[in-house]
C-alpha cells in the first residue's frame, strides 16, 4: 500500500513524462529543406522569371532558354543571385571561331567593376575581346547595359559567367 507521501509521486511522474513527450514531439518538427546551390552557378530565379520557368543550369542541362522574338536578335535570361541578367546575341548565337557581340542587361545587385568570362568545354577559359558599359539602346530589358565580344574556339556548352559586387550570374549557351 502506498503511503501518503508516495501517493503524490505518481502524478508528478506522469506529468513529467507528458512534458517530455510534448517537447520531443516539437523537436522532431523540421523545416522544409533549403534549395541546393551548385558552386559557381547559383540557381536563384530572377525577379522577372515566372514560377514555372526553368533557367539555364550547369552543363547546359538545360541551356538558358533562347527567345528570338525580341528586336531581331536572340536573347537569353540568365540564372542570377537575387537579380536579373539578360544576354542579347547580336547577329544570332555565334558560330565557332566567329566573332560575336553580346549585349548584357545587369540588375542593380551587379556593381562595378563587373567581369565576364566564358567557361567552356575541356576547361577552356576566355576573357572577352572587349567589355564596355553602354549608355542604353532600344533593347527593352531592365538594368545597366554592357557590351562584350567573344570568339569561341570550340563547339559545346559555354557558361557565360558574370560577376560584380554581390551578384553572380550565368548564361548557359550551346555553341555549334
Amino acid at each position: 500500500m502506498l503511503s501518503r507521501t508516495n501517493g503524490t509521486v505518481w502524478p508528478s511522474l506522469i506529468s513529467c513524462s507528458l512534458m517530455i513527450f510534448v517537447l520531443m514531439a516539437c523537436t522532431n518538427c523540421t523545416a522544409p529543406p533549403a534549395p541546393s546551390v551548385t558552386k559557381g552557378s547559383p540557381q536563384a530565379l530572377s525577379p522577372t522569371a515566372s514560377p514555372t520557368a526553368r533557367l539555364g543550369a550547369p552543363g547546359c542541362n538545360p541551356p538558358s532558354p533562347i527567345d528570338e522574338s525580341n528586336i531581331g536578335s536572340p536573347e537569353a535570361q540568365g540564372t542570377a543571385t537575387g537579380t536579373i541578367l539578360w544576354a542579347l546575341f547580336l547577329g544570332g548565337i555565334p558560330p565557332v571561331k566567329g566573332e560575336s557581340k553580346i549585349i548584357w542587361r545587369l540588375g542593380d545587385r551587379f556593381q562595378n567593376p563587373i567581369s565576364i568570362a566564358a567557361l567552356g568545354p575541356h576547361g577552356l577559359y576566355l576573357l572577352p575581346l572587349f567589355l564596355q558599359e553602354h549608355g542604353g539602346s532600344n533593347w527593352n530589358r531592365p538594368g545597366d547595359e554592357w557590351g562584350s565580344g567573344f570568339t569561341f574556339p570550340e563547339t559545346g556548352c559555354w557558361d557565360l559567367h558574370v560577376t560584380g559586387g554581390p551578384a553572380v550570374g550565368d548564361v548557359w549557351v550551346v555553341i555549334s
